[in-house]
């Protein structure tokens, strides 16, 4: 499925090119030299690094070579700062919750990440992910409405959300993967907190041990990459991650990620945001023509084009290719169609609270027509999966 898409990439860009470079200034300290940048395109740059939630470590090394950037921008960069130092407050108060409570919890993905990257703000990010027991969600739910969160989710996912103005936006896990769109991956965590090390002994904060931190790292990247795709910040966040911790046991990660089906998937990113981000790369433009193979060039474009969350585009090749794999034959997309009005029964046995299967079944499908039917912003996505699929 993965190879197939590969195969219809465009080449990768000057800008692609671009944004790589500055990217690699950043992480590595150096200060671009403007001969390095090719066919250089402020705005273009501006516009490709902000789809991947990069726009600050490029806008800083663009500022350090002295090159002049967008008030906007400039702005941007002011309110990552701003937010991470917002969201660290946030945090400190739901942590202090949680200690008090001796709920115990997980923070996950970014949060950790962000210290890491060399300066505050560099490591941007639109929301908060924390793993916690469970049992005390009503009493969470309690503490995250009493300070001024909105429930958006709740008791209906992997994770519930609550948002609150201008800005935050936690999702607080039940568990790191849905057990029915991602059974392999749910399962490898089912006894979780016996991979879990507490971080001190009157906090009721644990964490991951640096390979099993990595491991989760990849399986969180593969679970995006094969759905809707994933932008080039996760091949950012991998490198950190390695740069920072040069004595990772790969024996250890290599057993796991077989474990999760992630082998190979682990092993090609770890060779490809090596390449675009090492020291060699500082030389800038030519070093990624020579040193890139032709398959990890379009895997480059497929990170590109993906933007940091997927689109609907690979979503919905994905989902074909799946369909068409699954059961051959002709109407393949008439089939496709009647699969999203109808779900399958993993969509309706997860999403529908009901024990009796029929019931299950009829409350299901009748939610899926209801929403088509009278709700114009999941009608207008519906129209736009026809259009795109009528238009390949």
């Amino acid at each position: 499925m993965i190879e197939e898409e590969l195969k219809n990439c465009r080449i990768i860009s000057d800008t692609m090119y671009n944004v790589l470079y500055l990217v690699n200034c950043g992480l590595n300290g150096y200060v671009p030299d403007e001969r390095d940048l090719k066919a250089l395109e402020i705005n273009e740059i501006y516009i490709v690094s902000q789809k991947q939630l990069l726009n600050v470590i490029v806008g800083n090394s663009l500022k350090n070579a002295g090159i002049c950037i967008s008030k906007e921008w400039e702005q941007d960069i002011d309110k990552a700062i701003r937010n991470e130092i917002l969201y660290e407050n946030e945090r400190a108060k739901l942590y202090s919750f949680m200690d008090t409570n001796r709920i115990w919890y997980l923070p996950l993905k970014g949060i950790e990440i962000k210290n890491l990257y060399p300066g505050v703000g560099l490591r941007q990010m639109s929301d908060n992910d924390i793993l916690f027991d469970y049992r005390y969600s009503e009493k969470v739910r309690n503490f995250m409405e009493d300070n001024g969160y909105k429930t958006i989710h709740f008791g209906k996912s992997n994770h519930d959300v609550y948002r609150k103005k201008p800005f935050y936006n936690f999702e607080l896990h039940s568990e790191l993967f849905n057990k029915y769109n991602d059974s392999q991956l749910a399962n490898y965590y089912i006894d979780i907190e016996k991979r879990l090390i507490k971080c001190e002994e009157c906090s009721f904060k644990y964490q991951f041990s640096k390979e099993d931190f990595y491991v989760y790292l990849v399986a969180h990247a593969y679970k995006h990459y094969s759905r809707r795709g994933i932008g080039l910040r996760s091949l950012v966040d991998i490198f950190v991650f390695i740069k920072r911790n040069p004595s990772l046991d790969y024996t250890y990660i290599e057993r796991e990620c077989s474990l999760l089906g992630i082998k190979e998937f682990e092993k090609d990113n770890r060779i490809l945001c090596n390449k675009l981000f090492c020291r060699e790369a500082i030389k800038g433009i030519k070093w990624y023509e020579q040193s890139l193979t032709e398959d990890e060039k379009k895997k480059l474009v497929l990170y590109f084009s993906s933007g940091v969350y997927g689109s609907y585009n690979h979503w919905l090749k994905k989902q074909m290719t799946l369909m068409i794999k699954e059961k051959p034959g002709r109407f393949k997309k008439l089939r496709y169609i009647c699969s999203r009005l109808f779900p399958r029964e993993k969509s309706y046995k997860y999403y529908v609270n009901c024990k009796v299967e029929w019931i299950q079944i009829i409350l299901g499908w009748s939610s899926r027509l209801f929403h088509a039917l009278f709700f114009k912003k999941y009608r207008k996505r519906l129209i736009k999966e026809v259009k795109m699929l009528y238009s390949e």
